[in-house]
């Protein structure tokens, strides 16, 4: 089921893509075309944040006790 999570994240960063770049032409501004960019926070950032949230449901599994 984890690697569902992949086409789902490609899907909505797709979906955002699309979005701005409506608005962008709508507001008249210009589009930085960064793939590497997207790529990198399709992959990498999934990569960071999987563990967290781990560790952040497992917290209110077991209603630990949370510091900011």
């Amino acid at each position: 089921m984890t690697l569902l999570v992949i086409p789902i994240n490609v899907m909505i960063m797709v979906t955002m893509l699309i979005l701005q770049k409506r608005f962008m032409r709508y507001a008249d501004l210009k589009f930085r075309h960064n793939i590497m960019g997207i790529v990198l926070y399709v992959t990498v950032y999934q990569i960071l944040m999987s563990p967290v949230c781990v560790v952040g449901y497992f917290q209110e599994i077991f209603n630990a006790k949370k510091k900011w």
